[in-house]
């Protein structure tokens, strides 16, 4: 059984994953000037006579200047109120040659494609993301180019999902970490009113041939392509 034959097979499994296509601050504060810190009184001690009809100076008592000064005043101390750090969670994949990073607790099953386990040449890993479900598979083989693995993966879901009508919309280049890929979108069709979904698939290769394929359905557009852009922009070639 060739490799190709493997990788069709196992794509199988996206009747259970692609159902989507089925069916600081700190308390203001006003600083007060304190009072003027020092207050003069002048108390003059003095006998004065009447005047007469003659400028007498009348003889006055000596005076004196007091100062008065008040006690100091403390400053206001502002209320420190601590900066809340609010922590994403996110669920990191780093071991099998590539890493991704998926915004918040996602559930991610993963297998070999020939072998039971996944590893740095195959496997593949699907999961539920936001409204949409996404299958990432990867393989190792000089003869599997981006256009190929592409072509073969919308073939295996179409083949997987007879009921189902695939009208393919348009497809494209894509950027993936520092490399490119390309892509495809498409609608299905189940003949039942307001049923319509759809999904995107991308390519791309890393290095030592290995190529990815991605493949993201749903019934929301919008959500379709926002989920697939941020699966891409999580992704990572190497370890």
């Amino acid at each position: 059984m060739t490799r190709l034959l493997h990788f069709l097979l196992v794509l199988l499994v996206c009747i259970f994953v692609t159902g989507a296509c089925g069916g600081s601050s700190s308390t203001p504060m006003e600083l007060t000037e304190s009072p003027s810190a020092t207050q003069e009184s002048d108390s003059a001690l003095a006998d004065q006579s009447t005047a007469s009809d003659s400028n007498v100076d009348v003889a006055d008592s000596s005076t004196g200047s007091v100062t008065v000064e008040d006690p100091p005043t403390n400053s206001p101390i502002p209320t420190l109120v601590p900066t809340l750090t609010v922590v994403v969670p996110a669920t990191k994949i780093g071991d099998l040659g590539f890493q991704l990073s998926l915004d918040g607790e996602v559930v991610v099953e993963q297998s070999g494609l020939v072998k039971d386990q996944a590893d740095t040449k195959e496997g593949i890993m699907f999961f539920e993301y936001g409204g949409v479900s996404a299958i990432l598979l990867w393989l190792e083989g000089l003869d599997s180019d981006i256009d190929a693995v592409l072509s073969d993966s919308y073939v295996a879901l179409e083949s997987a999902q007879p009921d189902l009508g695939f009208s393919l919309m348009n497809a494209g280049d894509l950027s993936v970490d520092t490399v490119s890929g390309k892509y495809i979108a498409f609608v299905t069709d189940s003949g039942i009113a307001e049923s319509e979904a759809g999904g995107i698939m991308g390519s791309w290769s890393c290095e030592a041939g290995v190529v990815f394929s991605l493949t993201v359905t749903g019934f929301d557009a919008a959500v379709v392509q926002i989920r697939f852009r941020r699966i891409l922009d999580g992704f990572t070639c190497g370890n």
